[in-house]
């Protein structure tokens, strides 16, 4: 048996790996002499050749007053949707900004959400942007 797995997949690796008669290959290793060699292939949703996938990718910044104290915190995720022919049918970016106080304490967040969604030529087809402010209470200490 032939396991086709990502690189995330690392739990999977290590649990197939014990079994005898079972492959493990990753699927850019993957070619025609493993598949013709073993008896069954198995992928996962993210293996399967065809199916539509996400790209991730995030970044976190950290702005400093001038006594280098955090003050803000920035968290971007951008997310990139892909059909089963691998053209990108969306584009989600969501931005998390925290408002620190001067004890580090969160003050305020504001999440925002760009959806870009796009038709087979890659031309926009929507464009959705929401935003959700939450600013914390400071005689409660809660969010309001």
């Amino acid at each position: 048996m032939l396991v086709v797995l990502t690189e995330d997949d690392f739990v999977a690796d290590r649990s197939f790996g014990n079994l005898p008669h079972v492959q493990v290959i990753l699927e850019g290793e993957l070619n025609a002499y493993d598949i013709l060699v073993n008896d069954w292939v198995v992928f996962t949703d993210e293996t399967l050749p065809g199916t539509p996938k996400v790209f991730s990718a995030v970044e976190i910044d950290v702005v400093e007053d001038e006594s280098g104290h955090a003050v803000e915190v920035v968290e971007t995720e951008v997310d990139i949707v892909t059909d089963g022919k691998g053209h990108v049918t969306e584009i989600v970016e969501t931005e998390v900004d925290e408002v620190l106080g001067d004890d580090g304490e969160v003050l305020g967040v504001v999440e925002t959400t760009v959806d870009i969604t796009l038709d087979e030529d890659g031309e926009v087809t929507g464009v959705i942007e929401t935003e959700t402010v939450e600013i914390a209470d400071e005689a409660e200490g809660s969010e309001s």
